[in-house]
């Protein structure tokens, strides 16, 4: 059984109907009917481009950056292979509560601390994570991770 085609966003345009007999009443009055959460404001979803400057790097090795969702605050999002201070464009690949993982499409702005990786098999492979990473920050890096993880609960 096929699932009926979705146009983009057109959940997020509709409002719910108002009671029965009820007056229309507009959105900012108090008895006012909810209304569904706009594009600009609901979490980016599979398949979103996305351009995100990333500031740190979780426990994984993953560059984690921020991006704005209007007055709900803001979303993480995550991928693998981004260094802080870099700049890139990303595809929305997963979305959890709020953060989403995505993955490199471009890279608009290196990292200052990015190098040319010295292996040839550097990106497919896997085995290396930090060889796009300078020695020193590979170093200032591993401290703060060793750091975090002998520090107190």
């Amino acid at each position: 059984m096929q699932r009926p085609e979705r146009t983009a966003n057109a959940a997020d345009e509709v409002e719910p109907a108002a009671a029965p007999g009820a007056a229309p009443s507009a959105p900012d009055e108090p008895g006012a009917p909810a209304r569904r959460r706009t594009p600009e404001v609901r979490l980016p979803r599979w398949g979103d481009r996305l351009e995100v400057t990333f500031e740190r790097l979780d426990d994984k090795g993953h560059g984690v950056g921020t991006i704005a969702r209007g007055e709900d605050g803001e979303c993480e999002v995550r991928v693998r292979g981004a260094l802080p201070g870099a700049r890139c464009g990303v595809t929305v690949v997963a979305r959890r509560r709020r953060m989403v993982d995505a993955k490199i499409v471009e890279v608009l702005a290196p990292a200052p601390a990015a190098v040319a990786p010295r292996c040839p098999h550097f990106g497919p492979c896997g085995g290396c994570s930090f060889q796009h990473l300078g020695y020193e920050a590979q170093l200032e890096l591993k401290r703060a991770r060793v750091a975090t993880a002998l520090r107190p609960c």
